[in-house]
């Protein structure tokens, strides 16, 4: 098979910036690097010119190849000026040029969040032109769980809605773990479709064995109330009254907090 014969692999999610500013935008690109030393890749980003200093130290702390200009096709730099509707339709269209001329057939199309999704609903019609392309829908977060405590009003429930109709639809679903693949069979998605693909390398289960005196617990990630940053910080406050008498706990354990306002926090 020629290199112009493999299928390829196309990440498509319109809030994707390279060199990485958020948690997302590190996890799918590490994702993307890394089916890219095995496969063809294409990420569509908005981000930083190539060549310029953000976009060097960038490529210079990934080490060895892929390289950040292997597999990332910029949409243009994100100056914010643009429109949501514009920015997303200018995504989408650039995106769907591409595709339409460098897809091959058994190419993979990963599309992550429901705005992504639904402004690129089109290229579901290349299935009449390439009846063997397959796409994804990345479910990294459920909405059932995580869009009531985002918005209040009819909101919430219009976005569920949403996101269920979307799972149904594609020809797999990726998850994070079984547990949100159980979540998804039950909520009317094909188990034959959903696959799971976890954050990070699995590790075996005695590598997270509680040390006998544990004395830090690390968080990494945003404080928005829905990630459940609140919670782990009461969680932490419950275990420390109840396994605080003398001799039988670390006095203070440190919890550290990392993210876009890092601060230590003691239970």
């Amino acid at each position: 098979m020629g290199q112009s014969e493999i299928p390829r692999i196309y990440f498509l999610c319109e809030g994707l910036q390279a060199p990485p500013s958020a948690g997302f935008h590190v996890h799918l690109l590490s994702l993307a690097r890394a089916l890219a030393a095995r496969v063809p890749v294409t990420a569509f980003c908005w981000g930083s010119e190539p060549g310029s200093p953000a976009w060097q130290a960038w490529a210079q702390s990934l080490g060895e190849c892929p390289a950040p200009d292997d597999f990332i096709h910029l949409v243009g730099v994100d100056r914010g000026s643009r429109s949501a509707l514009k920015r997303k339709l200018l995504y989408r269209n650039v995106a769907l040029e591409v595709i339409e001329k460098t897809a091959t057939p058994g190419s993979l199309l990963w599309i992550r969040d429901t705005s992504t999704a639904l402004f690129t609903m089109r290229m579901g019609t290349s299935r009449r032109i390439r009846k063997d392309l397959l796409f994804l829908y990345d479910v990294s977060t459920l909405a059932e769980y995580e869009w009531p405590l985002r918005a209040k009003g009819w909101m919430p429930a219009v976005r569920i809605m949403v996101e269920r109709w979307l799972r149904r639809r594609f020809d797999l679903v990726r998850t994070l773990g079984e547990g949100m693949r159980g979540v998804l069979i039950r909520g009317g998605v094909d188990q034959s479709k959903v696959i799971v693909v976890p954050v990070g390398a699995a590790r075996p289960s005695r590598s997270w064995a509680l040390r006998q005196r544990p004395s830090r617990l690390l968080y990494v990630g945003s404080a928005q109330p829905w990630q459940g940053l609140s919670l782990l910080i009461e969680a932490m406050r419950r275990v420390k009254r109840a396994l605080d008498p003398p001799g039988r706990f670390a006095p203070g354990v440190l919890f550290p907090v990392g993210g876009r306002h890092p601060r230590p926090v003691r239970g």
